[in-house]
């Protein structure tokens, strides 16, 4: 069983493919709509060999496009963060309570 694209990911990969040869509002429209593709459907790009060089060269040239939001990164450091605390808070009041 195969699993729909999103149209969102449909026209991403439409526009990757002929990266760098887009038009001007062809590569305004990617850079667009790159940040808001599922991290699974930019992960699945990578593993086609057509798409994962041009997804590299799309990267280099236009990496403020590319980045997720920097919550993410906040959030993917605070979790461990909290955990390790919560941890070592837990160890602190064994042994000195």
């Amino acid at each position: 069983m195969t699993r729909p694209i999103p149209p969102l990911a449909l026209e991403a990969r439409s526009l990757l493919d002929r990266y760098p040869d887009l038009k001007a509002g062809e590569l305004d429209r990617l850079q667009r709509i790159f940040p808001r593709l599922p991290i699974l459907e930019t992960a699945l790009m990578t593993t086609e060999t057509n798409l994962a060089a041009k997804l590299d060269s799309f990267r280099r040239d236009h990496p403020r496009h590319v980045g997720g939001s920097p919550w993410f990164g906040l959030i993917v450091l605070a979790i461990p963060a909290s955990i390790a605390s919560a941890f070592l808070w837990a160890m602190w009041q064994t042994f000195t309570g």
